[in-house]
């Protein structure tokens, strides 16, 4: 395994997506996400990672590591309740969250939200401790953006024997990297598994919200991998290197 840790390094996770949402998806990061030509639709797990030409080893810990965590295949759903945002102090960052196939609607909109310590339109579909097909597609502020809100915790008091959410995969992969903590340590809320739409204007929030949701059908996905992305230069764009089966 290297040993120097870098941004043009990641592990990922890479939804599967049907040709028609992913056109949709492609569609508005195209025209509002200013690191569309760098990277893939992505949901980030670690980031920086360790810069290597060969996985192999790596790919064997985590392996083994997901054998421990007893890591499996599981589902989750993307919908128009996946839109959310976090604010930033010129923008505003849109983003789709993975939920559990049996999420509900039953959160309050975004007019009556109240302060909490997690990101701003932010609600966690999977609840519990907050301290804890791939394709080729940086500015120093995207990839923080695109790779902030996660932890190294986790959630250790969790009831099942199987890891079955994208938040538990990345405690997991945290195990097994205790020194790549850097993508949870950005928010006071942990980790938010979110896969980045683009940046927008503040005075347009409720219409660009609307907008989005109003582009996005409810669709079930299966986690079966992740990635482990490369560039070859920080102007590059990813690239998948490896694959890591559950």
């Amino acid at each position: 395994m290297a040993h120097q840790k870098s941004h043009k390094a990641a592990i990922v996770l890479i939804p599967p997506f049907s040709s028609k949402l992913l056109a949709v998806i492609q569609n508005i990061r195209r025209v509002n996400d200013k690191a569309f030509e760098r990277w893939m639709p992505h949901i980030n797990l670690i980031y920086p990672f360790y810069e290597s030409d060969d996985y192999s080893s790596d790919v064997l810990r985590i392996q083994q590591q997901f054998g421990l965590d007893g890591v499996k295949r599981f589902k989750v759903k993307f919908s128009k309740e996946s839109v959310g945002y976090f604010e930033h102090s010129k923008n505003f960052v849109v983003w789709l969250k993975p939920l559990p196939v049996d999420y509900e609607t039953n959160h309050p909109d975004i007019e009556d939200e109240e302060e909490s310590s997690a990101p701003i339109g932010f609600v966690d579909p999977f609840g519990g401790s907050q301290s804890d097909s791939p394709s080729i597609f940086n500015l120093a502020d995207h990839d923080r953006e695109s790779g902030a809100n996660s932890n190294s915790r986790g959630n250790d008091e969790r009831s099942e024997d199987t890891v079955d959410s994208v938040k538990d995969i990345q405690s997991s992969l945290v195990r097994c990297f205790p020194e790549c903590t850097e993508i949870g340590s950005i928010s006071p809320a942990g980790f938010q598994p979110h896969l980045t739409l683009g940046q927008f204007r503040k005075n347009r929030l409720i219409a660009t919200l609307d907008d989005i949701r109003g582009q996005i059908w409810e669709e079930e996905i299966q986690v079966s991998s992740l990635a482990i992305i490369r560039r070859d230069d920080y102007d590059h764009p990813f690239r998948v290197v490896s694959v890591i089966p559950l």
